[in-house]
Formats: C-alpha cells, sequence, structure tokens
C-alpha cells in the first residue's frame, strides 16, 4: 500500500516532467487561461480613461471611506462582511441612495430585507430618522408626513 500523496516525502515524489502544453483541449476549452500577457492592454485602456476622467468612480456617502477607497468604488466586486447587526445594509442602502442621487444607475437587493425594511432605511437615512422607529411606528405624526414627502 502507498502513502498518500500528502504524507509522501519529498524523496519519493515522481519527477516533474516539462510539458510545452500543460493543460490538454478539453480543460482549455472549459476552463480557458487568462495570461498576464492577456491582461495588459485593457489594464493601460483602462488607465488612460480614468486619466482622461471618461471612466470615474461610483461616489460614495462618506469622505473617509471615499478617500480610503482611492475616490469611491471603482468597477468590479464589493463586498461588505461583518457580524450581525453592525450596518452592513444601511452602509449599502446609504452608498445605493447616494450613487442613485448622481444619477448613477442603481440596484440594491437586500437578501434578508423586507421590502419594507429597505425602503425604511432608505427614507430614514435621508430624513434624519432612524429607521426603525418608522418600522416600528414609534414616530410622530410630523414625521410620517416627513417620510411622504
Amino acid at each position: 500500500m502507498t502513502a498518500p500523496n500528502w504524507a509522501r516525502s519529498r524523496s519519493e515524489e515522481p519527477p516533474l516532467e516539462i510539458m510545452d502544453d500543460p493543460v490538454d483541449e478539453e480543460a482549455q476549452k472549459a476552463l480557458p487561461l487568462i495570461t498576464l500577457g492577456s491582461l495588459l492592454a485593457p489594464a493601460i485602456d483602462r488607465a488612460e480613461r480614468r486619466r482622461a476622467r471618461a471612466e470615474t468612480p461610483i461616489p460614495v456617502p462618506f469622505a473617509g471611506w471615499c478617500e480610503s477607497l482611492g475616490g469611491g468604488l471603482w468597477p468590479g466586486a464589493h463586498y461588505v462582511v461583518s457580524g450581525t447587526g453592525l450596518g452592513k445594509s444601511q452602509l449599502t442602502l446609504q452608498t445605493a441612495v447616494n450613487a442613485s442621487k448622481a444619477k448613477i444607475p442603481t440596484a440594491y437587493i437586500g437578501l434578508e430585507l423586507d421590502e419594507a425594511s429597505i425602503a425604511l432605511r432608505a427614507i430614514g437615512s435621508q430624513i434624519g430618522v432612524r429607521w426603525s422607529s418608522l418600522y416600528l411606528g414609534r414616530c410622530s405624526a410630523e414625521t410620517i408626513e416627513l417620510a411622504r414627502a
């Protein structure tokens, strides 16, 4: 019985084979390899668009965060990760509202929030009222009217 690969010593490993094409054609079709060389021209083109201000970041509502992002959210994937109740939904919703105000097409997908929670969070952030006071009905009639305006 032979030892599993992870348990073998270096001396037991078979010698490395040098191959001209390390990936067979079927694997290449299923998952094409991206080479660094193929990324260079598009990356330089993007740098030029940004230099010419033809491509700009999506503005974010907080100056310190904006500065740390290099001016806002640049194209790409962005993840917000933290524990429960620490403000991830509020942060992303305020960012979406801010982008929408800047006439940037915006979609907000809240996987754990119902429609009323999303709407009241957006309204609350705009009128300076805790969204939960709206959601729970713990606000004045004037606040409700302000929210309708």
